[in-house]
């Protein structure tokens, strides 16, 4: 099977809500969601979160230790990973 590489974006411009859904592929990213990503040393698993006290996508980061620096927004994910 091939690999079903996608790339995180913002949210479709419609999604007008104050925390707007990120998009991977063709759905939206909910809080707590698994994806192995892309870094400039490999792949890693990371999981995904959203903040209340921020808005619109900048509401949105990587929760696993080590990557929280870094915006999910532009990831490489690997769908079938």
């Amino acid at each position: 099977m091939k690999d079903r590489i996608v790339q995180i974006r913002l949210p479709r411009p419609e999604d007008t809500d104050i925390h707007p859904r990120l998009m991977v592929g063709n759905r939206g990213i909910h809080a707590g969601d698994v994806y192995t990503a892309l870094f400039p040393d490999g792949w890693h698993r990371i999981s995904i979160e959203m903040s209340w006290e921020l808005t619109g996508p900048e509401s949105w980061f990587i929760a696993t230790t080590g990557y929280q620096d870094f915006s999910p927004i532009g990831l490489f994910v690997n769908l079938d990973a």
